[in-house]
């Protein structure tokens, strides 16, 4: 099979390779598909949840540990199914390499685990911390979600090309206020003795954490209060709003690129589906001009003949109840046969009603002519 169905994660079409692929294409994109994928990240959520209980039975640990390999099961077939799918363009989306990445920790997991179970579980310490990764399985509901997709495109977007900028300022600011704050009030209060310690109390004004407390430390001075409020409005105001009008701008764009992402994947699919049309009309068109050629080289001595040549090439079977239906309704043999006998009985009334026209015609033509008729012969009398 060449044709193309669906497309993948860049836009392109995804090429059908046989029966088996498109409907796995089909169940991919189904709502069964990212619904039991939904509720297995949902199961697995409240059973680490329940694994934070203390004084578990050995019934329960058993159970969670069954429900741990059903979990990693269904993640591993979810993968080699998008895989089998759409092997490229699996890896050119950024959430399907987050999948990847969270299923080959839950495999070394699963690995160190039984190696655990057989050995001495004090040589691998580091088993708590691919338990700790665990948590990302709860993440993987951003992969099937596409309003969350957006909120993260956009929180992404906004780290990677305006955070830095924006903690470049906001340091070399902190720096200016924190040896302006050590010259003040290093005297004074001792979370100003060094730049460092300066800083760290800058960083608490940028927060709003408790900044009281740094302001009453050095409230004796005349310039603290204005010196705090300053800070404090450019720091935390100034910078907070600025971010979250950049993550807003960014959220705006990410969601107008989904929609036409979206637009641009029903266009496609509605081209896809034209062009299949198209093909098909065209052999079909094929088919019949090689109908109309052999009607020209033959010589019908009747109609019945030609009916009887076109029932063989629809048929074209060897056994005579081997009956193949073409796709196009009027190639097809019962539509040709059902057809005709409604043209006999089309043209039976249509014989029938020009009689009855006839008829109606002679008999107005009388009425006329007796009208003329009366009127010739009571002219005279009305004159006499």
């Amino acid at each position: 099979m060449t044709a193309t169905m669906d497309t993948s994660a860049d836009n392109e079409p995804i090429k059908l390779r046989s029966r088996l692929h498109g409907h796995m294409l089909q169940w991919t994109h189904h709502w069964s598909f990212n619904g039991a994928v939904i509720l297995t990240i949902a199961v697995n959520a409240i059973v680490l949840a329940i694994e934070t209980t203390d004084n578990l039975d050995s019934w329960t640990l058993l159970a969670i540990k069954v429900l741990n390999d059903i979990f990693l099961a269904v993640y591993t077939i979810e993968f080699f199914v998008k895989i089998y799918v759409d092997p490229t363009g699996y890896w050119k989306n950024g959430f399907n390499l987050f999948d990847f990445i969270v299923l080959i920790f839950t495999w070394v997991d699963f690995a160190v685990t039984v190696s655990a179970s057989s050995q001495n579980s004090s040589q691998f310490g580091f088993v708590k911390v691919l338990r700790i990764l665990r948590l990302l399985r709860v993440l993987r509901t951003i992969s099937f979600i596409q309003s969350l997709q957006v909120i993260v495109t956009a929180l992404m977007t906004t780290i990677r090309e305006y955070m830095l900028n924006l903690m470049v300022v906001l340091f070399l600011i902190m720096f200016i206020f924190g040896v302006m704050a050590f010259y003040l009030y290093a005297p004074y209060s001792d979370k100003f003795a060094s730049l460092g310690q300066s800083m760290l109390a800058l960083v608490t004004l940028v927060t709003t954490d408790n900044w009281t407390e740094i302001e009453a430390d050095i409230d004796s001075q005349p310039s603290a209060r204005w010196f705090c409020v300053i800070f404090t409005f450019i720091g935390s105001y100034i910078f907070t709003n600025v971010f979250v009008s950049i993550v807003i701008v960014n959220l705006t764009d990410a969601t107008q690129a989904y929609i036409d992402a979206d637009r641009a994947q029903r266009k496609q699919i509605v081209a896809d589906k034209t062009i299949a049309m198209n093909q098909k009309q065209k052999e079909e068109a094929v088919s019949f001009r090689l109908f109309l050629e052999q009607d020209r080289r033959a010589k019908f001595a009747n109609y019945e003949q030609l009916l009887k040549s076109v029932e063989g090439l629809l048929q074209h079977a060897e056994k005579p109840e081997e009956r193949v239906l073409c796709g196009d309704t009027s190639l097809n043999l019962l539509f040709v046969q059902q057809f005709v006998s409604v043209l006999d009985l089309i043209d039976n009334e249509t014989y029938i009603q020009r009689n009855l026209y006839r008829e109606m015609g002679n008999l107005l033509g009388l009425v006329v002519e007796q009208k003329l008729m009366n009127q010739t012969f009571t002219e005279p009398s009305k004159k006499e």
